[in-house]
Formats: structure tokens, C-alpha cells, sequence
């Protein structure tokens, strides 16, 4: 049997109900979902909110909303980071010996070839300012690069021969470091 479901205009009224806390909350935690996928926090929310007055996705009524919002919004994240991965990749044939073969991205439907390069260099962009945030911890490097190639917590763990504990405290180190370095979520400028 089913667990049951909140229906669209149980949806609706638990939208209305979020607090601003739970928007700022929801926000960072979109923020750090977004960062892989080359997305604004705010925008993964707002998608995340969209699925499920759309009907799209299915809140079970014994999971409370915000739980259910973090993780559509971490399940719609992987989900592209997954199809990222699938796109074929093609390789530029006009390399020589003073400039090397380059990777090029096919585009994704939808999507410019002006959008795409934006994309990546958004990507690229984050990717450098999480380096540079992260700079002085080897630890945290250590959980980035984990997480970047798709390793789970435990896989990250057992690589360093950490506890749970010394893992938790690494992750609470890198959150609060990110919520320090960008109050307002992620922008290429870190005063927000």
C-alpha cells in the first residue's frame, strides 16, 4: 500500500506556511546542492517547489516539508549532475603542437552553445572559489574532491580512516566556512 500523499492544495498551503527562516535555510542548503550543477540556490528551491505543486513529486504526509523540499532539491541536483555525465563528449581535431586536443560539450537540448559555455565557466568558477575557500584545510579538500567525484560518506571515510565524528566535524567546518564566505548563497562574488 501507498503512503499517502499531500495533495495539491495541501502543497500549496504548506508553501505558504514556510517561514522566512525555513526560505533561508532551504536557500543554502540549495546553494550547496546547485554548486555541481552550475545553479543558484534560490532557483533549485524554486525548481524543487515547482515539481511539487505540479505534481511532479509527492510529499508523504508523515515527512515534514522542509525535509521534503531538501531532498527533492538534492535528488533533482543529482539527477542532472547524472545526465551531465551521459552527454557525449566530442574531441576538437584542430589541436596542434602549440595548442593541445581540448574536450568539446555537445550542447544539451534547450540549451545555446553561448549557455553552455557560460555554464561551464560558471562551473569552473565555483570550483576554483571552493579551492581557494578551502586552501588552508586539507580536509576539507579532501571531502571536496570526495564529493566531486561522487564518492559517498562512507567511501570518503574509510579513504582517510576517519570516524563519523572527525567526518561530521570536517562537513560542519565546510558549512559554516560557505555560510561565512557567502551569507546570501552562492555568487561569484563572495560579499554576495
Amino acid at each position: 500500500m501507498a503512503a499517502a500523499t499531500l495533495n495539491i492544495d495541501q502543497a500549496r498551503d504548506a508553501v505558504a506556511a514556510l517561514t522566512a527562516a525555513d526560505l533561508h535555510r532551504l536557500q543554502r542548503a540549495g546553494a550547496i546542492y546547485g554548486v555541481s550543477i552550475g545553479v543558484d540556490g534560490m532557483d533549485l528551491v524554486n525548481e524543487a517547489i515547482s515539481r511539487a505543486l505540479g505534481g511532479v513529486r509527492a510529499c508523504p504526509t508523515d515527512v515534514p516539508f522542509v525535509v521534503f523540499l531538501r531532498n527533492a532539491m538534492r535528488s533533482i541536483a543529482s539527477s542532472e549532475r547524472a545526465r551531465m555525465k551521459e552527454e557525449p563528449m566530442l574531441e576538437s581535431m584542430t589541436g596542434g603542437p602549440d595548442r593541445p586536443l581540448t574536450a568539446v560539450d555537445r550542447t544539451a537540448p534547450g540549451r545555446s552553445g553561448e549557455e553552455s559555455l557560460l555554464a561551464r565557466e560558471d562551473t569552473d568558477a565555483r570550483l576554483k572559489a571552493l579551492e581557494t575557500l578551502f586552501a588552508d584545510d586539507e580536509d576539507a579538500q579532501l571531502v571536496l574532491m570526495g564529493d566531486l567525484d561522487e564518492m559517498s560518506a562512507a567511501d570518503i571515510r574509510a579513504m582517510n580512516k576517519w570516524s563519523e565524528q572527525a567526518y561530521a566535524s570536517v562537513r560542519r567546518r565546510m558549512r559554516r566556512k560557505l555560510s561565512a564566505a557567502y551569507p546570501n548563497g552562492w555568487s561569484n562574488d563572495p560579499q554576495g
